[in-house]
């Protein structure tokens, strides 16, 4: 398990990435919709196994991809109140 802290930032985040908000650029930068770069706090998340690409949406190098949360990724939300 990981010793990353389920933060008010952190779970915000997690409740985009369930509302497809998240994107990977092609330049492998990470954002919100809207512009926000969010890359260190989604490696964070990688590493942490709370998060990871949909497979579905990976299909060009051109185009972005969106994030998914992993069962890890959803029982951390759920257990911090949800997605709000």
């Amino acid at each position: 398990m990981s010793d990353l802290r389920p933060t008010p930032t952190r779970l915000r985040l997690l409740a985009d990435v369930t509302r497809h908000r998240v994107y990977r650029h092609p330049d492998g930068t990470s954002h919100v919709a809207g512009g926000r770069q969010v890359t260190a706090a989604i490696a964070d998340m990688v590493a942490a196994g709370w998060v990871e690409i949909d497979p579905a949406t990976d299909v060009s190098d051109y185009q972005v991809a969106y994030w998914r949360l992993t069962d890890t990724g959803r029982a951390v939300l759920a257990q911090h109140g949800g997605a709000s």
